[in-house]
Parts: C-alpha cells; sequence; structure tokens
C-alpha cells in the first residue's frame, strides 16, 4: 500500500488513516464538525499527493489533446487551465480533468488512481503526434487549501497577490529553496487553491505548512470532512457519481464541454444529445429526512416505481441534514419532488433539489 510523501507529517498531526484506491490516507484528524468549521469559515488543508499527475511536451501536445478532450485546449495561454473530459467513442466518461498550459507543457489533474490508466490511453493513441508523455504522480506533493480566508493567508504567506487570480489558472513561484506551482480551482463551494511541491523539497514543504501569516494558521482535514465539502457543493466525483457509463451532460458536466471546437472522441455522441436537448437521468441532489445516511447504489422510488439511485451521501451541516448525490430520470428531477430513498430497506422521506438552483 502506498503513503503519501507527508504520511510521518499527518501522522504526528494525529491522522487517523483509511485505506483508499491502494492510497494510505488521512481519515480525520479532529471532528469532522471541527474541521468543516475551520474550512466553511477560515482556511484548511488537505493532502491530494495522490491524485494523478500527468506531463505533456513536445510540438504537438496541445494537438493532441485537442483531439482527445472535450473542451478546447488550443486557445489556451501559458499560465490558464480548463476542465475536461476524456470520452470513449459512446460518448461516456473514461475521466475527468484538468489541463493546465505551462508554456510548451501540458500538465493534467486526475482523479485518484487513474494516472496508469489515462497515461497508457495516451500513448495508445498518441500515433505520429510528436507528444511526450509522463506520469509524474509521484514527482509532486499536493496540497488543496480551501476556505473563505485561504486567499489571504496564501497571499500573505508567498508574498504575491493571488486575490486577481482566475479560476481555473496559475502562477509559479520560488519559495526558500523550492518553486511552487499555485492553481486556484473549484474543490468546494469555498475558495479554493492547489498548491505543488517538488517531492525531493520535503523537509522545507513540512516547514512551510506549520507557518503561520497575518495570524492565520490552516487546520488540516481528513477525507471524511471534504467529502461532506464535495457533496454539498454538487461536485461529482470519477469512480464515486461518475464513471464509464456516464455521459457528461447526465453529470451536469457542461462546463466541461465545447460546442464550438471540432471533432474529439465522443464528440459526435455528445453534439447529438445537445441538440435533441435531453439525456435520460440527471445527477441532482436529494435531502432525507431523519439522521440515516444512505449508501451508493440505493434505490429511490416514487409510488413503489424505481426512479433511481444514490451516489454519494453526508450529513449537511449547512442544512443540518442528510443529503446525497443521486441519479434521477428526466422527468423526475424538478426541485421540490418527493422521492422514497431505501434504505436498509426502510424508506425515507426525501426531496430534490436542484445544485444549480
Amino acid at each position: 500500500m502506498k503513503k503519501l510523501p507527508l504520511h510521518n507529517f499527518h501522522l504526528e498531526k494525529g491522522a487517523e488513516f483509511i485505506e483508499s484506491s491502494g492510497w494510505l490516507l488521512p481519515k480525520k484528524y479532529d471532528s469532522v464538525k471541527l474541521e468543516y468549521e475551520s474550512a466553511k469559515n477560515a482556511i484548511a488543508v488537505i493532502d491530494f499527493s495522490s491524485r494523478g499527475k500527468i506531463r505533456l511536451s513536445g510540438k504537438e501536445c496541445f494537438k493532441f489533446m485537442q483531439g482527445m478532450l472535450s473542451n478546447d485546449v488550443i486557445k489556451l495561454q501559458s499560465g490558464k487551465g480548463v476542465y475536461a473530459t476524456l470520452l470513449n467513442v459512446k460518448g461516456k466518461m473514461i475521466a475527468d480533468l484538468y489541463l493546465y498550459k505551462d508554456g510548451e507543457q501540458a500538465f493534467l489533474d486526475l482523479e485518484q488512481g487513474l494516472n496508469k490508466t489515462i497515461s497508457d490511453l495516451l500513448l495508445k493513441y498518441r500515433l505520429s503526434y510528436k507528444a511526450k508523455i509522463e506520469d509524474v504522480t509521484d514527482k509532486f506533493i499536493q496540497l488543496c487549501y480551501i476556505g473563505p480566508k485561504s486567499t489571504q493567508y496564501l497571499s500573505e504567506l508567498l508574498n504575491e497577490d493571488l486575490s486577481k487570480l482566475g479560476d481555473p489558472s496559475f502562477i509559479k513561484k520560488n519559495v526558500d529553496d523550492f518553486e511552487v506551482f499555485i492553481v486556484k480551482v473549484k474543490r468546494s463551494s469555498q475558495q479554493g487553491f492547489d498548491l505543488y511541491f517538488p517531492i525531493d523539497c520535503q523537509e522545507s514543504v513540512e516547514k512551510f505548512l506549520i507557518k503561520e501569516s497575518g495570524g492565520l494558521k490552516p487546520k488540516f482535514i481528513g477525507l471524511d470532512t471534504y467529502e461532506v465539502l464535495r457533496v454539498e457543493a454538487g461536485i461529482a466525483k470519477y469512480g464515486v457519481d461518475m464513471n464509464d457509463s456516464t455521459i457528461p451532460i447526465e453529470a451536469g458536466l457542461w462546463d466541461a464541454l465545447n460546442f464550438e471546437k471540432g471533432c474529439y472522441i465522443g464528440q459526435e455522441v455528445i453534439a447529438r444529445i445537445k441538440w435533441r436537448g435531453r439525456v435520460n437521468r440527471h445527477l441532482v441532489g436529494i435531502e432525507l429526512e431523519g439522521e440515516t445516511t444512505a449508501d451508493p447504489q440505493d434505490k429511490i422510488l416514487i409510488d413503489e416505481k424505481e426512479i433511481g439511485f444514490v451516489t454519494s451521501s453526508v450529513y449537511s451541516y449547512k442544512s443540518n441534514k442528510i443529503i446525497c448525490m443521486a441519479y434521477l430520470r428526466r422527468e423526475f428531477k424538478d426541485p421540490g419532488t418527493g422521492v422514497k430513498v431505501l434504505v436498509d430497506n426502510q424508506k425515507i422521506d426525501g426531496k430534490v433539489f436542484n445544485y444549480n438552483n
């Protein structure tokens, strides 16, 4: 089982660990409620070093990726990024990702565990394109800072005004004896930044992490708390809320799609759905009555008829209710629709809400 580069650091901070896709990751450090309050009211940090990271280089790497991804990368300026999906010929998802342009190189940020699969796939499709593909997952420490005071904290700590940084975009900054890659990116409903540090500067990074700046000091949070933040924000996770049977439009990933860029793998299916104007199911939110969380694949019913299933479920401190992400048939997706969720053979009352409203 793989350990994070900062595993011992997290251990010293009191982390409890959990196995996730072959990695041993911090589950929590404190109560979920206290960690959540830090993320919502101040600043929190989560270790995302297990996320997949791929670097592409060569004079045709962007031309190559333009034909692979569902969004436009050719027009990107250096320092900018784009959210996109990688699809099969049937328009179904192989991965969702962020692509960042760093000069003549592209940097991909992927869900944990997808780096080998996507590296192999890109090598398969590269053909005659002059593009080098390198899995760099193990070469970086990736930390995500979340919270309304994250901009202030990082700006003072790095002596760099991050308030004008767009989303998603990045800058590079020399700090002490290493270079940090600072990306503004949406990881929850709160302001967020991913910071990438070179793996060979681990000792310096640990000192960087415990610094106080402007009277602020981030609190570490684990996967349990991040899951609450993610589901509250309606951010779908590949392998949980999306998989290789999901069409991006079903999951509401409109910002990952470009309908003007021309051909890419799966483009014909996506365009046909766009102009037809509908898919058969939609990813929505559901509030549940009571205190019982649902499990993935729990059935959703109306009048004893199955109309969908749960993908994620957490206790939301924002609404003080159990909430779920779930797929429903399109005729039942409207906010306010009453449903029943079958949890351990008990029917729990629920109500649909739309993350976009």
